[in-house]
């Protein structure tokens, strides 16, 4: 495969998850809502320039969008406003066109104990302008319907630099909160290639998910060479896309004339086994969001506590803690198949081969934290089948929010795993579902958005502040990239009319820039890296939305 053709695949892949990029238009357009001064309200005091207020030329055009689609929108500009959506906008403002995406957090953090129903208002309102749009991105059609084989999916490179064959485990190391300084740049040098190999069946996923037959194309999942699928559909398993519960019926019924995408199951995971050498080695990997019910689960972020597992019952099996309902309802159809691949493939039941003694468990975005809540449930499945000590269990996540609170992500089942949480700073998406630590902030439990997350057992609650960073954390800072460190340092301030581009960026590309420096020269490799034309000829790709006019 030649270069030109990796880096097509990997525009291929980024774009499967390019709608999350609206997130961040979503925020400023807001912006530009709260600097309208209402005509309602006529006590408001009046802004004046230099106050910290972006004044954007659209917002009336986003506001007439709402009035006409959203049931009640034409209270939305008036209840925003008098509901207090303000903030330290001169912290999120460095001058009057660069945005600071890491600022995301503060304006969600308005829904705290202080401001009471005020400030829950307000996020609320936030929220719900945010689930607006994100909900209105249609789902991604195939757009090569005659394309059969693998299309642009990319063949992932099966040795590192030295020769040494990946994936292979993980180094058996206590897994703490997190991994820092020194610690955490041996460790993603020890590891990447594995981190890479992972990377790139997850986001062939992605780009297979696109044109599989139930999406009107032809494409088939590249397994990598030497592996073989376990279980029915070539490895695959799938994801029902139902109207979400807890969603606003109105808003779907007026946003959504075709049912038919809501029935279609999507593939959503791939189970494979290892064929050559040992055949002991198992990788379980999840993509990200890619249609619109996806997006509504994203957003049910009220918690449940102590859930129980679907399926056979064994010691342990339920989740520990408090986790986010949406992760937890995708969690409940990936995992009777997962369920069933261990018994089979690690101890030999129901006719199975066993043998296997190492697992993989991956994924990136939405994926990601459906794939911690799996770390969780085989590690706890080993531990009461008693095959803990005899197996490793190697988990790599990419770009993943938050999925629960601290008893869960410290639960034993995440500390027995070998867990590799890998963050890039500058990505929003690590930094939600929103909490503040050590103050009483978090996401609004909202009774009137789109999609639903008051507290069905505490109506009083007004936020959920208990989300916390998953175990295991690798913070990835721009000056650790191999290629152009002084760009991606630069990633966080970004000129407002392009951030989706650098949204895009900082919550795909910089993972697959991060893991790529260990498998240099090798065929069948991208790591969409640049950001900006070169000085001298460079053998990386650019990030898929870059260069910027």
């Amino acid at each position: 495969m030649t270069r030109s053709r990796a880096a097509a695949a990997g525009a291929a892949a980024a774009a499967t998850v390019a709608a999350s990029a609206t997130a961040a238009v979503a925020l400023l357009l807001l912006l530009g809502l709260a600097a309208a001064p209402p005509v309602e309200a006529k006590k408001a005091p009046a802004r004046h320039a230099g106050d910290g207020i972006v004044r954007l030329p659209f917002h009336q055009a986003v506001l007439e969008a709402i009035n006409s689609t959203r049931k009640g929108g034409k209270d939305f500009r008036k209840n925003a406003i008098e509901l207090g959506i303000e903030g330290p906008w001169d912290d999120m403002i460095s001058g009057l066109l660069d945005v600071k995406l890491s600022w995301f957090c503060n304006y969600i953090g308005t829904a705290d104990a202080d401001l009471g129903l005020k400030g829950n208002g307000a996020a609320c309102a936030f929220v719900d302008f945010v689930e607006f749009i994100l909900s209105n991105v249609p789902d991604g059609e195939c757009d090569s319907p005659a394309t059969r084989g693998y299309g642009q999916q990319v063949l992932p490179a099966d040795h590192d630099i030295d020769g040494n064959a990946v994936p292979k485990p993980f180094a058996a190391l206590p897994t703490p909160a997190a991994f820092n300084g020194s610690d955490a740049a041996a460790l993603i040098k020890d590891e990447q290639a594995t981190y890479h190999w992972l990377l790139t069946t997850v986001m062939n996923l992605n780009v297979f998910q696109m044109c599989e037959k139930g999406n009107g194309g032809g494409l088939v999942y590249r397994i990598p060479p030497n592996w073989g699928p376990v279980g029915e559909k070539n490895g695959l398993y799938y994801l029902t896309q139902p109207i979400a519960r807890d969603v606003d019926k109105d808003f779907l019924f007026n946003t959504w004339t075709s049912s038919k995408k809501w029935k279609n199951p999507r593939p959503i995971m791939a189970i494979m086994r290892q064929k050559d050498g040992a055949g002991d080695q198992l990788a379980i990997v999840v993509r990200g969001t890619g249609t619109t019910s996806e997006w509504l689960r994203n957003f049910k972020y009220q918690m449940v506590k102590d859930h129980p597992f679907p399926g056979p019952q064994f010691q342990g099996s339920f989740q520990d803690g408090k986790v986010h309902v949406g992760f937890l309802e995708m969690f409940k159809e990936l995992w009777p198949p997962v369920y069933d691949a261990l018994e089979k493939e690690v101890l030999g039941s129901s006719g199975g081969a066993g043998g296997v003694k190492h697992i993989y468990i991956s994924g990136i975005s939405l994926g990601g934290g459906v794939g911690e809540l799996l770390t969780q449930a085989t590690a706890k499945w080993a531990i009461a089948r008693g095959v803990i000590d005899t197996m490793s269990i190697s988990s790599a996540f990419f770009g993943a929010p938050h999925i629960g609170n601290a008893a869960h992500v410290s639960s034993a089942g995440m500390t027995q795993a070998r867990v590799r949480n890998i963050l890039f700073e500058n990505d929003v998406v690590t930094l939600i579902p929103c909490a503040v630590e050590g103050k009483s902030r978090g996401m609004p439990a909202c009774k009137d958005t789109i999609v639903k997350s008051a507290d069905k057992e505490d109506p009083s609650r007004l936020f959920w502040d208990e989300y916390v960073k998953g175990y295991g954390a690798i913070k990835v800072s721009g000056k650790m990239m191999p290629v152009q460190p002084e760009e991606w340092a630069k990633t966080d301030v970004v000129p407002i009319y392009d951030v989706a581009e650098y949204f895009i960026g900082n919550h795909i590309c910089s993972y697959a820039c991060l893991v790529s420096s260990q498998t240099k020269g090798l065929d069948d490799t991208w790591d969409m890296c640049l950001l900006k034309e070169p000085e001298n000829k460079s053998p990386s790709q650019f990030c898929f939305v870059f260069p910027l006019l």
